[in-house]
């Protein structure tokens, strides 16, 4: 058993995302960086996407 066949799914999808884009869907808002994972959906979104997330476990990347 490789190394990429121990980690769980999500973890991959975490680590080949970057933290420090901005959310296309709220370019014109403050504080709009995509720092948020769900670890349901694999992907990332900003603190004002969350709502579409509620039920979902999720990672914040400082």
């Amino acid at each position: 058993m490789n190394r990429e066949e121990k980690l769980p799914g999500w973890l991959n999808g975490l680590l080949e995302l970057k933290f420090d884009e901005k959310c296309e869907r709220h370019e014109r808002m403050p504080n709009n960086v995509k720092n948020i994972y769900c670890l349901h959906c694999c992907v990332n979104f900003c603190d004002k996407c969350a709502d579409t997330h509620d039920s979902h476990r999720i990672l914040q990347v400082p």
